[in-house]
């Protein structure tokens, strides 16, 4: 982050640098042209260059400011969406609760106890602490029987990610009370996978 800090300073003091030399020699310009010359017109065309000059500074400064902007908005997307991809995983006494984000914007929350399976699968869009689960489709399975429906829900999730311990605390009140009675309201720690 300094390092991109130290970019955008340099670019801009080169872009403001290129601005005001012209700045300077138009000003010299402009004195002759003035002590040669009767009218005013000079000077009011000098004006007019120097507006286009200030300008084109602008425009160059703005260009390179957004193709910096652009690449660290870049640096920062894929930083953050490095550390909550994968397959994150909460083992209760009888319930194994599995969110698996993927990297091309999937994501899935299973509930596992034995036979019995509840999911929700769909696309996600996350920020540095939270993480907008649409939910597509959620169904049950059993042993015997498996039924699925269309949903249109989304789901709040805040989280935070300890890379050192390989951890992510989780907190979302959409996430249904498992069937060990664990409410993910409060937050929960998955280990990842």
């Amino acid at each position: 982050m300094k390092l991109t800090n130290r970019i955008i300073r340099t670019l801009f003091i080169i872009a403001l640098l290129a601005s005001v030399s012209p700045v300077f020699s138009k000003a010299k310009r402009m004195e002759v042209k003035d002590e040669t010359e009767e009218s005013g017109s000079t000077v009011k065309d000098d004006w007019k260059q120097f507006g286009k000059d200030t300008a084109e500074a602008a425009k160059s400064l703005g260009k390179a400011l957004g193709t910096t902007g652009k690449k660290i908005g870049d640096e920062v997307k894929n930083s953050v969406s490095q550390k909550y991809c994968g397959t994150w995983v909460y083992k209760g006494r009888k319930v194994t609760t599995t969110v698996v984000i993927g990297e091309g914007g999937t994501m899935s929350v299973t509930q596992k106890q034995i036979l019995d399976v509840k999911y929700w699968n769909g696309t996600y869009t996350g920020t540095l602490a939270l993480i907008v689960f649409n939910v597509r489709k959620s169904g049950e399975k059993t042993g015997f029987s498996k039924k699925e429906v269309d949903d249109n829900k989304s789901w709040r999730l805040l989280y935070s990610v300890d890379d050192e311990k390989g951890t992510m605390s989780l907190t979302c009140s959409a996430i249904p009370t498992d069937a060990d009675g664990h409410n993910f309201s409060n937050a929960t720690v998955f280990v990842k996978q």
